[in-house]
């Protein structure tokens, strides 16, 4: 029979085909006495047996052949459907077995002292409870497992207890493989095949915790950069708190900049209910530090010494228990895929600022993300401005071009992800409420701003007379705004020239001018265009041929300095 449990102590780089490379790695420290919590993972083929044992494999395959990339409702569906029936099927007994005797054997060190006796192991036993308060962690595999970050994949479920609610929650944990962030991942990657591994730790009661990266993800410069929040790692990793963020030298380890967020809440375990609980913090330790710098330190030091380990950059998740770091998750950094810098243009202005978690500049139409239904209706090329990175957001990616947060940091699940895609992300941003939706923004990650762009309305191809052309705007309704001229516009290419004026040569028009070409069989056209344009100052130039210039020949006087002239403005 296949391995279905495995002991961090027994885990190394080679079975991230069992356990997914991120546990893999988790592992091999373990061993390595790297400050790592005991735990166990219930491998791939755990899932595999539990999914052939159900008959899910084939159902599974043919409901996300259904999902689309750029129809995130068919990846929610899709999810849905293909979570019903992990969660209402049942574990194999056999499989069950393994994964109980495992979880009451954590309290005691694990398989350790297997080969003791009863009396013996009775007596380290006591005390111990057989049923442990854990949490757990999914894993993602795939055929292409190396070189992937999986970002927003990741499920973790915390404060469990009793054997049947760690079966239940291990099927939880094994629909993480068809939530809708993983469905797309897997789809915009293209992959066919994906298995999930899930490790089991005892709950701990994290006093602060975070991200540590030992090459800054942006710049891939050598220093470290940590962020951390109070409490539980959840809300950083879900981007629903802006984290602290210290930048430490490469040499000696020493805090080279740092920048303190208010962190208002933190999520933790309430010790007499033993759940978790949002708790309020004080207006002083909000505003204060998350960690000291002798603690900074240390967590640089762990995050060089993991990149020295594995001879390549990693980023880290920590916790911070009485004073003491403890790793908890370990993945190689990716580089990011980033698509340059924009050129920005005379007449943009800046509307919002912030900091770049995600490399890259985009421009796209601006939709402000207020409820979930919004999300279903973005158009193509959408520049998303929501309140937090939620990895929610990651199955509605394929029609975003960049995004804009008021919450979040480079080590939430959906900026790795960002990085790996090559979509921009600017977070922190000064509010952006006030901004219309459809206005066109370009998110720029090198100034980490926004800048409303000007852009002109589109050619239009069929018109039969100057006012179906131009709609008569507001203005137009009163006398009094019938003598003002049309405020200025920007420049416009192409040129815009109505159908009955035939264009005898476009060009690019300058502010606030038409221009248009000329035949004697459109003379009435011309005059009332004329007409409109006089009254609204609107300049006009009228593009001509030798033969039809003598129609529009100057006055004498005008004659030798309009010669050469392929273009003459009219007044």
């Amino acid at each position: 029979m296949a391995k279905l449990i495995a002991w961090f102590k027994d885990i190394d780089s080679n079975n991230s085909h069992e356990v997914g490379e991120s546990l893999a790695k988790l592992g091999e420290l373990y061993s390595s006495n790297f400050p790592v919590n005991l735990g166990f993972v219930i491998t791939t083929s755990a899932f595999d047996e539990f999914s052939n044992a159900n008959g899910l494999c084939k159902k599974l395959a043919d409901i996300t052949s259904q999902a689309r990339l750029n129809d995130s409702n068919s990846i929610l569906e899709a999810s849905k459907r293909a979570t019903e029936l992990i969660m209402n099927a049942t574990v194999p007994a056999y499989v069950q077995d393994r994964v109980l005797s495992a979880y009451h054997n954590l309290e005691t060190g694990g398989e350790r002292f297997a080969a003791l006796n009863s009396t013996a192991y009775a007596m380290i036993s006591a005390g111990r409870a057989r049923t442990p308060q854990v949490q757990i962690t999914s894993s993602l595999c795939s055929e292409a497992t190396r070189g992937y970050s999986f970002g927003g994949t990741r499920k973790t479920i915390s404060n469990i207890q009793g054997d049947e609610a760690l079966v239940h929650a291990l099927k939880r944990a094994w629909s993480a493989l068809y939530e809708p962030q993983a469905i797309y991942y897997f789809k915009k990657h293209g992959f066919h095949e994906g298995s999930i591994a899930v490790c089991v730790q005892k709950m701990v009661d994290e006093e602060q915790s975070g991200i540590a990266f030992s090459t800054n993800p942006l710049t891939q410069e050598k220093e470290v950069v940590v962020e951390a929040i109070w409490g539980w790692a959840r809300p950083l990793e879900e981007g629903t708190i802006t984290p602290d963020s210290y930048t430490v030298g490469p040499e000696h380890l020493q805090v080279v900049e740092r920048k303190i967020n208010r962190q208002e809440w933190l999520l933790t375990r309430d010790l007499r209910t033993m759940k978790e609980t949002k708790k309020e913090l004080s207006t002083e330790r909000s505003n204060s530090a998350v960690l000291t710098d002798d603690v900074i330190k240390r967590v640089a030091h762990l995050a060089k010494k993991v990149e020295r380990h594995f001879l390549k950059s990693h980023f880290i998740r920590f916790c911070v228990i009485s004073n003491r770091v403890y790793l908890t998750g370990v993945h190689e950094l990716l580089p990011p895929r980033s698509q340059g810098s924009a050129e920005l243009q005379s007449g943009m202005q800046k509307v919002a600022s912030g900091v770049s978690v995600s490399q890259g500049s985009a421009t796209g139409t601006l939709r402000i993300a207020g409820t979930a239904d919004a999300l279903f209706s973005l158009p193509a090329d959408t520049v998303l401005a929501v309140k937090t990175l939620s990895p929610k957001l990651i199955a509605h990616l394929e029609n975003i071009v960049g995004i804009a947060s008021l919450h979040g940091g480079l080590g939430s699940e959906l900026a790795i992800l960002a990085r790996e895609l090559a979509k921009p992300i600017v977070t922190q941003s000064t509010d952006f409420t006030s901004l219309d939706e459809n206005d066109t923004i370009l998110l720029d990650t090198q100034s980490a701003s926004l800048y409303s762009v000007q852009t002109p309305a589109p050619p239009l191809e069929s018109h039969n007379s100057f006012e179906n052309a131009f709609p008569a705007p507001s203005f137009l309704d009163t006398e009094q705004n019938m003598t003002q001229p049309l405020p200025a516009q920007p420049s416009t290419e192409p040129s815009f020239v109505p159908k009955p004026l035939s264009p005898l040569l476009a060009t690019k028009p300058t502010s606030s001018a038409l221009t248009v070409g000329f035949s004697s069989a459109e003379g009435i056209f011309l005059q009332e265009l004329i007409a409109l344009c006089t009254r609204f100052g609107v300049n006009m130039h009228i593009a001509t041929t030798k033969k039809e210039e003598s129609k529009l020949t100057p006055q004498p006087q005008e004659e030798q300095a309009s010669k050469n002239q392929q273009f003459m403005p009219f007044w």
